[in-house]
């Protein structure tokens, strides 16, 4: 498993515990992130949190990475299995997407969902 992998495999695990303050510490401060739900982008750490916790109050989201590829740009696509749950643990979606990390150092820079 390489560094990005375990780093990434790390960060769903605290993301699918909830554990926002984990993931965001791997994030550069200007990071630039996909709000799925409104279709648009958000921008920083401050705004993240404020997405997810927003997020976390209609759904719940579980996430399990099936595989990593290193892409020669450096980039890491992830292939996801995501279940998406109402707070009332209702199914409302579960299939495969694809994540890709864009890294300044070691902290994610942006992340692309498809």
């Amino acid at each position: 498993m390489s560094d990005r992998e375990a780093q990434l495999t790390q960060l769903y695990e605290a993301f699918n515990r909830q554990d926002i303050e984990a993931v965001l510490v791997a994030l550069h401060p200007d990071v630039d992130w996909p709000d799925v739900l409104e279709g648009k982008r958000r921008h920083g750490r401050d705004d993240v949190r404020a997405y997810w916790l927003g997020q976390f109050k209609l759904i719940r989201s579980e996430l399990a990475p099936l595989s990593f590829d290193d892409l020669p740009d450096g980039r890491v696509r992830v292939l996801v299995i995501q279940t998406v749950r109402g707070v009332d643990g209702q199914l409302w979606s579960e299939g495969k997407v694809e994540h890709v990390y864009s890294f300044d150092g070691d902290l994610i820079s942006r992340m692309e969902s498809a």
